[in-house]
């Protein structure tokens, strides 16, 4: 009896254990369908206006349409663009770090050889003004002498080449470089080349898009005295600016404690809500330094990216009507 008790408990046990991997097999599906079905929605929105289906379109439609969506289907999307997103930018950030150990190393290299070139340089001319003042010695010596000159002059023939050639390489990288040195967002360089793929978009396909600039306030900035709190503040504008990011925004270093954020497919006054908001986030962000808290507070601008302006007119735009918020 006690046997068939065991062996009914444990049927019981597996069906539900069968039951559970069902569900949760079938819900796993249901997400991918509903998915699937939403990406549909954004391709066909897509085709209705008239655009190509380009992932970049693709990208900015998706966080528009997502909008719309409940909260709950919201947050499982937003929680997956966010990894992903971290991941990559994460990856190229390293790849960057890496090469950019990797050439000051190259340099303290170089840096070194030369030093032990100019030492060998002295030496040879010390040994030529000794066997010059012994005569007696000079014949046995010359011959080693002019042997060490030629060295020296081959050596230093291909110190050079190579030195010259790294110069070239290293120019080369830091012009591609796509993020800041300072922060983990874009830099200044990147940023100019996306806008000017935008300003091309918007001629062809007649849409509205902004340029928005945020740094600390004046009013703030005024207040601070130390390096270190300066850079802690920025950083955590930077990480509120990257919290608030839209799917095909751009968030970029531009300079002087200044980010530049470039919104595609938003006219003025939605960047001017979307600014306030980024305002409210970072002002109830809790910074504190010992026992103080910091209420940050931000001056930002925003100007209409037009296929008539260059870059620069774009940004000064911005910059020009900056103010406090």
């Amino acid at each position: 009896m006690a046997v068939s008790l065991r062996s009914r408990r444990r049927k019981q046990h597996t069906d539900r254990n069968k039951r559970s991997v069902i569900v949760t097999r079938e819900n796993t599906i249901a997400n991918e369908d509903e998915l699937a079905v939403f990406a549909n929605e954004v391709l066909n929105e897509i085709t209705k206006d008239g655009l190509e289906p380009t992932p970049s379109k693709f990208a900015i439609y998706y966080e528009k349409l997502l909008q719309e969506k409940n909260e709950k289907f919201r947050i499982k999307v937003i929680r997956i663009l966010k990894s992903e997103e971290y991941n990559n930018k994460e990856l190229v950030r390293q790849q960057e770090q890496n090469l950019t150990d990797a050439i000051s190393l190259s340099k303290k290299i170089f840096s070194t050889v030369l030093t032990f070139q100019k030492n060998l340089i002295m030496i040879n001319k010390v040994l030529k003004k000794r066997l010059s003042e012994s005569v007696s010695i000079a014949n046995s010596l010359e011959k080693d002498v002019n042997k060490l000159q030629m060295l020296l002059a081959s050596h230093t023939k291909t110190l050079k080449a190579n030195y010259s050639e790294t110069a070239i390489n290293v120019k080369c990288y830091e012009s591609s470089k796509i993020m800041s040195d300072k922060f983990n967002v874009y830099n200044k360089s990147y940023l100019l080349s996306q806008l000017q793929r935008e300003q091309k978009s918007l001629k062809e396909y007649k849409y509205s898009s902004s340029l928005a600039i945020v740094s600390i306030s004046k009013s703030l900035k005024s207040t601070i005295h130390s390096k270190r709190t300066l850079e802690i503040v920025n950083r955590t504008i930077v990480k509120q600016l990257l919290k608030t990011q839209r799917k095909g925004d751009i968030v970029a270093y531009y300079k002087n404690d200044m980010f530049l954020i470039m919104l595609s497919h938003t006219n003025l006054i939605t960047a001017e809500k979307i600014l306030q908001n980024i305002s409210t986030n970072i002002f109830h962000s809790n910074l504190f330094l010992g026992e103080t808290e910091i209420s940050i507070t931000i001056s930002a601008g925003v100007s209409n990216i037009s296929h008539s302006l260059t870059e620069e007119e774009i940004i000064d735009a911005a910059v020009e009507n900056r103010k406090d918020i």
